[in-house]
């Protein structure tokens, strides 16, 4: 030991200082290489060794072959077992067994430390060498943090396998390679990998190359020996996997909370895959081991061995599937057993493994699958090829468990003997585990895309066999095989002829991926079984868990589940269609005499079909291009058309066919990769092309334009003709051919997950915009009539719309949308009328629920809840019923949908057209179940609601009824089924209800003052009050049309019959009765102890709900006030209650009354304003003007104002509750303020000297009272509040005098803030709407603005800043508009319809009110509003608004966008105003109009510091800008001489700045109007800018169209009128001297417009010209004159001039600028996706540019033009065979993107998407602020693999066109945010990191880019678009570089040379590679 440890030591010892004297040339060995290095410095060591034993040993038997396999027992006694790995493989609480019989015990050691001492104990006795032994386990036990401590291991390793070996016994018993090495993996290599979970990737597989070194040469020695090491070997690593395999995720937590801290394996899904690849790599190469051997030798008994390898990977295979799709099979002990482990799992449940597909199933596709089939090379006998057989059929079992539609969670294997299936039953079942949804159709598919090609002509059953799961595998024996494939083989198919494979790969492609582009849409979705996936679910799996306890979304690894199943379906059905193909071919070749049959010749034309999809499919799935994923449409066509072909003319011809007919499934597969994409671009594409008609699919509608096949541009006329007769030639499929799963789950979700659905369409140069949201209807409505032809699809289609899935999964607006396209199909054609669909009760119902729940969730808008309910009444009433059928239940499907229809509105209103839509549906739908049934029905709902058997009554209730919501609902849905039964005309509805309602109220006592009756009573008497209430409502009481109320001749209203006085009679006292009780909330006093006690059912929790049931009352007695007013009886008790409560109520007490308790004092307050409040209601208004003649209402109005409900003192004593005091207060207020509200009106219409003290009293009073208002009081409240303030209005709007002002202000002040108070407590929507619009026209009305305008000069004039000034309304305003924000535009919209109009005026005052307001005019000008959200738009259709006047209120101009609301009242009041000199006052000219445009101009349109993010199309300064110059277009009419020359120096210096085309546009409007007013000085400034040698490109355009427009437009009269009539500062020989220069422009439409304006110029500033006499006389005087006229007559004479000059007056005679300097001008403006006008003159341009192209494209030489042809044909000949068969550019699908290879977890995220290595370089694009620039860098980036990319701002990742130009490179590459103040530090730090800041610019010292070397960490940093890098910048660069230019410009667009930099460093870093 002493000898070789220092022979070792000084070997290595010298090594290293080889390695050192040459250590700045040599490169480090890798640990591959160090083996061999190893291997001979142990072998210099051995050597020695062996000398000196042999010396020692001479005697040694060189004969021992003869008694070698005697004592195999014994001398391999001490190979190492499973059970010496248990300590790392059991579970908790188990006792295993190690080789000295000793119990392992947990608590002492690390289990790792336990296994390696054991493998050290095998190879060396640490009593022989204890500093050796000890030395080798502390280098085992290192983790593998660095290459040194790799080499030591290594090293130790290496020296273990000799040693290992050099016993003598062991050494002559493995006397050949295999033996040894089977020796080393069973006691060295296997234990120590599993003992070992920190050892690097490198390390194992140098550890396994040195254990598989000692093979150089094969050996063939077959004994005892080999076959039980190998035996041994393969039953370890099986045992030991299967045991990890099934472990659960309890025993798990288990493990690793029993293990100490000490123990470095954990029971974790990384360390069971780090074992599971570990024996799968050892099982590899022992099973290359024995393939080399067989082959070398040529032995027929080394088969049996390499048989055993192959079953025993063939069992793991089929276990590790197993642990990922099911749950512990372990239901008995014979279960572990035949698994081959020594223990089972203590706890049954989902296994650890369960879905662990990203790293459990690339083990089997990566390793243990190929070698399945490598070992299917070899095998070439019949008998082995069997063998393979049957593990191809056991392993499509597996896949066909997978993937049959089978609807159970528990799998059964089939079995032949039933007494076995029955005895072992336990033993065969399967269940499901917890992801099965996900993991089955991805372990299907990643199985399939390995074996596919290897199964293609093995025989399948068409039906499942006898499984052979792991736990049978073993014992199974050959024939076992044999008669299971025999089996198989009588009814078997292949696999492209299997039905369940193309039922998997139809659902597998059809798996949908979730969308991430907008907020909204796409619920659900996204699983396998959500898009009817294969592999069963059912109950148990299809999204219900119920039967599964287990659920655990985190149980899968891969993210996107459904990308990776449809890409590898597509490459199965790639590989299998090629297999087909070369079948074919090879038929073809031999046949080529006979030619092909007609079998094969449909069989060729299906295989280009489906080659054509697979095409399609691939490049749909990768490309994200939006005009590279337009040229697949044509291919989709041929597509669709191709599932239209006629089936075969029999079944026998369809069973000979070997692949099936496309169907539409599979083409909806197609749409759906564009219409589910996370492109939102391509999403509209999608849904254009289909709903368009432009997809293939046929609209019978003139939805579907002519021009639906002419998309396809061509070079030449011939090309385009022959184009279009191609395209032609396809006829398009009918809609009917789409199936109702593709438009339920991918159209309308891909439809409802758009947030802007505006659409620009380029079709043959011509752009269109189209709003998608008015296709989607038609579509749908066109779709449904098709079903019509299938009863049984329109049914299904039908149900799956109303059912709950589909309803509560999108949006209301898409629903309502849905719902009115189905409904359209009967409403829109009356043939259709009589076909209806069948549907059942359940449907309804299912329905009916889900609607529920949208209409009670609150934030559903009114129109949409109104279109909801339409739509359904007509789908309903289209419906038909079987005569089969039972009736249905009537409260669960007649009332709960008559439930959905009661109306909110407590006034009846006159009904609307949908409202009577509604009404005649619901009717029809009603008497399909038969008229007299339902009126059958409907009087025994009636009478069963009130005797409480429809819906019980509550058990514990007292005389004080409080009604829930579903007492009321069921109530008036009874009212509406009645008036629905009594239009049939058969019996009177009010005949069904008076019987019940009578019933109800029978008991009731007619005197008012007799009260008592049982609480059975009362409920019935309650329930026939909502009846009374919800029959009058619906008009079925009330005597209109009914003949309950009568007119006399003279037109009198009669009184009611005697009957029905009675029984209002009865209800009125009942409640007056409920009143009584509510307002003291059922307290019983102890004052009167004849007074009859009732008990009261009150309790703490009904608190809340007492205000709005009093509210509920009250309503109660409006309404039968407004429905029988004619009442005698009623009115005579109501008036004499009415004069009681108001005396009680005003009138100061007696002193002579005695005096009571304060409680009985509130509680009689409380009373009596309760029931004043009751009678006033009911009260008639002769009643009440009775009262006002009788009494001073002014002064009962103010006692009743100064009555406050006070909190008892004694209230416990009385026993009332806190809750009870807080109720009564609230119906105290409500009380107070509802009877104020009836009788303040009628106090300020009579005389009184109270009057301004009331109207001030009622503001101060309501300021104190709105928190202890209840929410239902609040309205009252708040119309005194308004009443009161009009009146305090109209007395101080006279106070014009100083002295008057601050009174004015105050009191205005107070008023306003005392509504506002009252709106900010107010909650109900439709009431602070009503209450909006009421301040609103209180406020902002002429005559208040005009007086606000006196006190606002009065106060400047004192010296005051306008902007200091508190104008009451002003506040208000700004107070309303700030309310509205961008959120609420329905807030601006009630302030600015008002104020706009009022700031116009009187002729006298026009304008002047709104000078106080032109800073807010100025900014709302600019403002933009966001999208509507329909959870804040106005319900306007709940609130009556009778009183509201609406005159003298702006009305939006037409096309207004809903995010230009504010404006366009601005707009149009600025269009109101009349022109300067036109009464238009000086003070509104110079304080509005110069204000406004001079603002808009120096904040707005010169904001040079932010022009930058300006280029953001979207953002806000981009916005701002935009409509900034909209507005000034508008107020160019006052730009006038006094300010034309300031205004002409800020247009042309904002011209200047570098702005998109749309606001160059506007700039360009602007100029021509005020140019057209002042020629001199616009001309002026004009010349000079054009005069400018360095001006941008941009701007000299702008310079020519505006020039054009001037002089040879239709405006150029005026302007050369000016100049030639020397009115002007300038001369026309100026302009022509300032354009000749621009006829060498670069630009070819600046060059084409100087040509232009120099052949109008010329011939003014030159009559002669034209004329050769004069010209000669020119001649002599000036001597350059020559070439004035040669230019002029060439450009006169010339044809390409003439035809240039053509298309450009074209484009000037349709510029239009009057009428975009109007509101309805700018707005009838295309729009672009983000709102912003999108004006067509782009177009124009375009097409005058397109059309001379087209013009010169015509004349093309003939000789080309017989090229072209000669082309086409010769492409038309070579396609018919071998040619293209699309032509679109191919998407290949990468086979790393399968997710199918093995790889280390930190190297893949070193990786891109493309499975290639991320490079160390970082694109810095944080100067750059342009979005194409950075979404093409982004691209680049990808492309070149860098590591990530560095923008200014994150949200750019967000806009559209950034994701349109990077084609979703964003999702791929890491993107950070840097701003630019943060990008100095950013830098720094990385030159800290290692990294070398290369900058991309010109400077004296920049380096060429061919002579720059990039370093790998590099750090690549852009400059600004024109500035390029700022030196503080250049300061910290490393170096500069800069790209060779060849050319005359002197500039790249930044993008470009981002990109060639990046090559240039992927170029540099690939050749340092090589």
């Amino acid at each position: 030991g002493k000898s070789s440890s220092s022979s070792s030591s000084g070997t290595s010892s010298t090594s290293k200082g080889g390695t050192t004297s040459n250590a700045s040339s040599a490169k480090k060995l890798s640990l591959k290489q160090l083996i061999q290095v190893n291997e001979s410095l142990l072998d210099s060591f051995f050597l020695f060794a062996n000398n000196t034993s042999n010396n020692s040993n001479s005697n040694l038997n060189d004969d021992s072959d003869d008694d070698s396999n005697v004592n195999d027992d014994d001398d391999l006694s001490q190979l190492m077992t499973v059970g010496d790995l248990q300590s790392i493989l059991v579970v908790p609480n188990q006792t295993q067994k190690g080789d000295d019989d000793n119990t392992i015990d947990r608590s002492s050691g690390s289990e790792n430390e336990t296994i390696i001492i054991k493998l050290l104990n095998k190879v060396m006795s640490k009593k022989d060498n204890e500093k050796e032994f000890d030395k080798c386990l502390s280098i085992l036990l290192q983790p593998s943090s660095s290459s040194s401590t790799d080499e030591e291991i290594l090293m130790v390793v290496q020296y273990l396998f000799r040693l290992s070996l050099s016993s003598s016994s062991v050494e002559v018993l493995l006397s050949s390679p295999t033996k040894c090495t089977l020796y080393n993996i069973i006691n060295i290599t296997y234990p120590l990998l599993l003992a070992s979970p920190t050892y690097s990737i490198q390390l194992r597989d140098a550890i396994l190359d040195a254990t598989f070194l000692l093979l150089g040469v094969a050996d063939s020695d077959d004994n005892t020996t080999t076959k039980f090491l190998l035996s041994s070997c393969l039953s370890m690593i099986q045992q030991s996997t299967n045991q990890l395999l099934q472990i659960t995720i309890s025993d798990a937590n288990n493990v690793n909370v029993s293990k100490k801290t000490s123990s470095t394996t954990t029971m974790t899904p990384e360390w069971i895959v780090t074992v599971i690849t570990i024996s799968s790599q050892v099982l590899s190469r022992v099973l290359d081991l024995f393939l080399q051997i067989q082959q070398s030798n040529n032995n027929i008994n080394d088969n049996d061995a390499t048989t055993n390898v192959l079953d025993t990977i063939h069992d793991i295979s089929l276990s590790v599937l197993d642990a990922l799709c099911y749950y512990s099979p372990h239901n008995n002990d014979t279960t572990s057993k035949n698994n081959g482990s020594s223990s089972s799992s203590t706890s049954s449940g989902p296994l650890l493994m369960n879905g662990r597909t990203s790293s459990l199933l690339r083990i089997v596709t990566s390793l243990l699958l190929p070698c399945l089939l490598r070992g299917r090379e070899k095998e070439e006998e019949e008998k082995e090829q069997s063998k393979l057989n049957n593990r191809m059929l056991s392993l499509w079992d597996f896949i066909h468990e997978l993937i049959a539609e089978d609807t159970h969670d528990i799998i059964h294997n089939k079995s032949d003997n039933a007494s076995n299936e029955t005895k072992d039953e336990s033993r065969i079942m399967k269940k499901k585990c917890r992801t099965w949804a996900s993991t089955a159709p991805s372990v299907a598919s990643g199985i399939l895309c390995i074996i596919v090609e290897h199964m293609y002509s093995l025989p399948l059953p068409l039906t499942t066999v006898e499984d052979n799961s792991p736990a049978e595998s073993e014992n199974k024996s050959e024939s076992n095989h044999s008669d299971a494939a025999s089996k198989a083989q009588s009814q078997s198919v292949r696999l492209v002829q299997h039905k369940q494979f193309w039922n998997f790969i139809q659902k597998a492609l059809n798996c949908q991926s979730s969308i991430n582009a907008d907020h909204r849409g796409m619920k659900g979705g996204g699983t396998f079984l959500a898009r009817g996936g294969a592999g069963g679910g059912g109950d148990g799996n299809d999204g219900n868990y119920s039967s599964n306890p287990y659920i655990d979304e985190s149980g899968m690894e891969d993210e996107n589940v459904g990308q990776l199943v449809r890409r590898r379906s597509i490459h199965i059905l790639r590989l299998l269609i090629e297999k087909e193909y070369d079948g074919l071919f090879l038929q073809s070749d031999s046949n080529k005499k006979s030619g092909l049959s007609h079998e094969q010749q449909n069989l060729k034309s299906r295989i280009t079909t489906w080659k054509k999809y697979i095409l399609c499919f691939e490049a749909l799935e990768m490309e994200e291009e939006v005009h590279l994923v337009d040229q697949v449409w044509e291919t989709v066509i041929e597509l669709c058309a191709a599932c239209c072909q006629p089936s075969p003319d029999s079944a026998e011809e369809e069973e000979v066919s070997t692949i099936p007919q496309l169907s539409w499934d599979m083409v909806g597969s197609l749409f759906a990769r564009v219409l589910l994409s996370e492109s939102p671009i391509l999403r509209k594409l999608g849904l254009f092309r289909l709903l368009s008609g432009r997809a293939g699919i046929a609209l019978n509608d003139n939805l579907q334009e002519s021009d639906n096949t002419s998309n396809k541009k061509g070079k030449g006329k011939k090309k385009n003709k022959k184009s279009k007769k191609k395209a032609a030639a396809i006829e398009p499929s009918p809609i009917s051919l789409v199936s109702c799963s593709f438009i339920l789950e991918v159209l309308i979700p891909s439809y409802d997950s758009l947030s802007v659905l505006g659409f620009n369409f380029a079709n043959e140069g011509k752009v269109t915009n189209h709003d998608l949201s008015l296709m989607i209807g038609p579509f749908i409505t066109i779709y449904t009539r098709s079903l019509m032809k299938t009863p049984g699809r329109l049914e299904e289609f039908i149900k799956r719309v109303l059912s709950a899935q589909f309803i509560e999964s999108i949006r209301v607006k898409t629903l309502v949308i849905i719902f009115k396209a189905v409904a359209d199909v009967w409403a829109k054609d009356s043939s259709e009328q009589n076909c209806g669909f069948l549907i059942s009760n359940e449907t309804i119902v299912e329905a009916v629920k889900s609607l529920s729940v949208i209409f009670n969730s609150g934030g559903i808008v009114f129109d949409y809840r109104q279109g909801l309910s339409t739509q359904f009444a007509i789908i309903l009433s289209n419906s038909i019923h079987s005569s089969e059928s039972k009736k249905p239940d009537p409260l669960s499907v007649i009332l709960d949908t008559l439930i959905l229809y009661v109306s909110t509105d407590e006034v009846k209103k006159e009904e609307t057209e949908e409202e009577m839509k509604v009404v005649e549906g619901l009717k029809q739908w009603v008497g399909k179940y038969g008229k007299e049934w339902v009126a059958t029905v409907c009087a025994a709902c009636a009478s069963s609601f009130i005797s409480g058997q429809l819906i019980s009554f509550e058990k514990e209730a007292g005389t004080l009824v409080l009604n829930s919501a579903r007492e009321r609902q069921v109530g008036t849905a009874i009212s509406k089924l009645c008036f629905l039964v009594g239009s049939f005309g058969n019996t009177s509805p009010s005949s069904m209800l008076w019987p019940a309602i009578s019933k109800g109220l029978s008991n009731i006592p007619i005197d008012s003052k007799v009260q008592i009756y049982s609480p059975l009573t009362a409920q019935q008497a309650s329930r026939a009050l909502i009846l009374l209430e919800s029959g009058c409502r619906e008009r079925v009481l009330n005597g209109i049309g009914h003949g309950d109320l009568v007119i006399d001749k003279q037109g009198n209203m009669l009184p009611p019959p005697p009957n029905i006085e009675l029984l209002l009679s009865r209800a009125i006292n009942f409640l007056l009765h409920q009143l009584n009780r509510l307002s003291i909330c059922d307290v019983q006093l102890k004052t009167d102890e004849t007074q009859h006690r009732e008990p009261s059912a009150l309790r703490s929790t009904h608190g809340s709900y007492l205000p709005n049931h009093f509210a509920a009352v009250i309503n109660q007695l409006v309404c039968l006030k407004r429905a029988y007013p004619s009442s005698v009886i009623t009115s005579k008790a109501i008036y004499d209650l009415l004069i009681k409560a108001l005396k009680d109520c005003t009138e100061e007490k007696d002193s002579a009354t005695p005096s009571i308790s304060d409680v009985e004092e509130n509680v009689h307050l409380a009373k009596n304003m309760c029931v004043l409040f009751g009678t006033l209601t009911f009260a008639g208004e002769s009643m009440l003007n009775n009262i006002a003649q009788e009494k001073n209402l002014a002064q009962c109005c103010l006692k009743i104002l100064s009555l406050q409900f006070n909190v008892p003192n004694t209230a416990s004593q009385y026993g009332i509750q806190t809750w009870q005091i807080k109720a009564m207060r609230s119906i105290f207020q409500h009380a107070k303020w509802g009877s104020l509200s009836l009788l303040l009106p009628l106090s300020f219409e009579s005389p009184s000297t109270t009057l301004p003290y009331l109207h001030d009293t009622v503001i101060d009073t309501a300021l104190d009272s709105v928190n202890a208002t209840p929410a239902k009081g609040l309205l009252p409240l708040f119309g005194c509040v308004i009443v009161a303030a009009k009146n305090s209005f109209d007395r101080y709007g006279e106070g014009k005098e100083k002295g008057d002002v601050g009174s004015y202000i105050k009191n205005m002040t107070k008023a306003v803030d005392a509504i506002f108070t009252i709106i900010d407590d107010t909650e109900h929507s439709p009431t602070r709407a009503y209450m909006l619009q009421c301040l609103c026209n209180l406020v902002f009305c002429p005559q208040r603005l005009i007086e606000e305008y006196n006190v606002f000069q009065i106060i400047r004039d004192e010296g005051s800043h306008p902007e200091e000034i508190a104008l009451p309304i002003r506040s208000a305003f700004r107070k309303l508009i700030n309310m509205a924000g961008t959120k609420k535009p329905h807030i601006s919209k009630y302030a600015l319809s008002y104020i706009s109009s009022a700031w116009v005026g009187t002729k006298d005052t026009v304008g002047l009110s709104a000078i106080p307001y032109r800073a807010d005019i100025a900014k709302l000008l600019i403002h933009k509003e966001a999208k509507l959200d329909e959870t804040n738009s106005h319900k306007e259709g709940l609130v009556p608004r009778d009183d509201i006047q609406h005159e003298g209120v702006s009305v939006l101009p037409a096309d207004t966008p809903e995010t230009s609301v504010a404006r366009a009242f601005l707009m149009t009041f600025i269009s109101s105003l009349p022109n300067v000199g036109d009464c238009l006052p000086k003070d509104v000219e110079r304080k509005v109009c110069y204000y406004l445009i001079f603002w808009l101009l120096d904040e707005v349109c010169l904001q040079t510091d932010e022009v930058g993010a300006m280029m953001v199309n979207g953002g806000t300064i981009y916005c701002q800008v935009i409509r900034a110059w909209q507005s000034l277009c508008l107020l160019s009419r006052f730009v006038t001489s006094e300010i034309a020359e300031l205004v002409a120096q800020r247009v042309f210096k904002a011209m200047s700045i570098t702005v998109s085309g749309q606001i160059k546009y506007f700039i360009e409007v602007f100029t021509i109007q005020c140019a057209r007013k002042h020629p001199n000085i616009f001309g002026k400034a004009l010349i000079t800018e054009i005069k400018k040698i360095n001006i941008l490109q941009q701007y000299v355009c702008s310079l020519m169209i505006i020039s054009g427009n001037l002089i040879v437009g239709k405006y150029s009269d005026d302007f050369i009128k000016s100049s030639t009539l020397n009115q002007g500062e300038f001369d026309i020989k100026e302009i022509i001297a300032a354009v000749v220069p621009w006829l060498g422009s670069t630009q070819s439409f600046c060059r084409a417009i100087a040509q232009l304006l120099l052949h109008k110029l010329v011939p003014l500033a030159f009559p002669s010209v034209s004329n050769d006499s004069m010209s000669t006389d020119m001649e002599k005087v000036h001597n350059d004159w020559f070439f004035v006229k040669n230019t002029w007559l060439f450009l006169e004479n010339n044809n390409e001039m003439q035809k240039l000059r053509k298309k450009q007056l074209r484009f000037f005679e349709s510029y239009e600028t009057d009428s975009v300097c109007t509101p309805e001008g700018i707005f009838r403006l295309g729009v672009d996706e983000i709102g912003e006008s999108n004006p067509s003159y782009f177009q124009g341009i375009k097409q005058c540019l397109i059309d001379i192209g087209n013009e010169n494209a015509a004349e093309v030489p003939e000789w080309k033009r017989m090229e072209e042809i000669l082309h086409e044909y010769e492409n038309d000949r070579q396609g018919g065979e071998t040619g293209e068969l699309v032509n679109f550019q191919r998407k290949i699908l990468p086979v790393d993107t399968l997710n199918l290879t093995l790889e280390n977890y930190k190297q893949q995220k070193r990786q891109n998407a493309a499975g290639r290595y991320r490079q160390s370089l970082i694109v810095c694009a944080s100067l750059i602020n342009k979005v194409t620039n950075l979404g093409g860098i982004t691209r680049t980036a990808e492309i070149f693999a860098a590591d990530k990319v560095l923008i200014p701002d994150s949200k750019i990742c967000k806009m559209d066109n950034f994701k349109s130009i990077s084609v979703g490179a964003g999702d791929w590459v890491t993107i950070e945010e840097c701003k630019e103040s943060d990008l100095l530090r950013w830098l720094k730090q990385c030159k800290k990191e290692g990294y070398e800041i290369i900058g991309v610019e010109q400077t004296s010292s920049s380096k060429s880019l061919s002579n720059a070397k990039f370093k790998g960490k590099s750090v690549l940093l852009l400059g600004k678009e024109k500035e390029g890098i700022p030196q503080e910048f250049l300061n910290v660069v490393d170096q500069c570089v800069e790209i060779p230019q060849l050319g005359v410009i002197r500039s790249l667009n930044v993008h470009v040379s981002g990109a060639i930099c990046m090559w240039e460093y992927t170029k540099q870093m690939m050749m340092n590679a090589d």
